[in-house]
């Protein structure tokens, strides 16, 4: 005669270790399609920003020609593309004293369209001119922000001009200004949303 209670006990036990080995095979497979699909999302994410490198790459500042104490820094735009509020620098010891537009020296430039160019005049100390290494930095169509130095790899930036390039960026304030224009440039930065208080 057949024990019913030993039958439905070994059944149930059966039951317990293949629902056991069920669950851990769905656990190792869900935890190596997680680690598949973040490798696919970073080489995606990889290929994407080289792709946006790539097209940022087009624009460009470098020193096309110096003397003893002055240099030309050429910004251009080489790509299929406009680009937006360009600034252009000198992290070299080098002021800034002239341009080949209309604009005030220290302006950005709103657009600067595909196959155009402006150029910088840099005064440097004696024998320093050709050290100006020039710096652009300008937003792309999709809103990026790009900072080149000289024929280095464009490298992306986050938010608004931060306050190292900034500073470096901006046109010093007359001493006659005083507190007032400092107030004036506090105020222009919390407007962006640079400052809470």
């Amino acid at each position: 005669m057949v024990d019913w209670t030993v039958v439905t006990g070994v059944a149930t036990a059966a039951g317990s270790v293949v629902a056991a080995g069920a669950f851990v095979v769905a656990a190792r497979t869900l935890v190596s399609e997680g680690r598949r699909w973040r490798a696919d999302r970073l080489q995606e994410e990889t290929e994407r920003h080289a792709a946006e490198q790539g097209l940022a790459s087009f624009v460009s500042a470098v020193t096309q020609r110096h003397d003893d104490s002055t240099a030309v820094v050429v910004a251009a735009n080489d790509g299929d593309r406009p680009v937006f509020n360009v600034r252009v620098i000198s992290e070299g010891r080098a002021t800034l004293v002239g341009r080949s537009d209309d604009a005030a020296l220290y302006d950005v430039i709103r657009r600067l369209d595909p196959g155009k160019q402006v150029a910088f005049t840099f005064q440097a100390l004696s024998g320093e001119a050709e050290s100006t290494r020039p710096a652009i930095d300008y937003f792309d169509m999709e809103g990026r922000r790009w900072l080149r130095r000289g024929f280095g790899p464009p490298q992306r930036q986050t938010g608004w001009w931060d306050d190292e390039v900034s500073s470096t960026l901006s046109e010093p304030l007359p001493a006659e200004e005083g507190r007032a224009g400092r107030r004036f440039q506090w105020m222009q930065i919390s407007v962006k949303g640079r400052r809470t208080s």
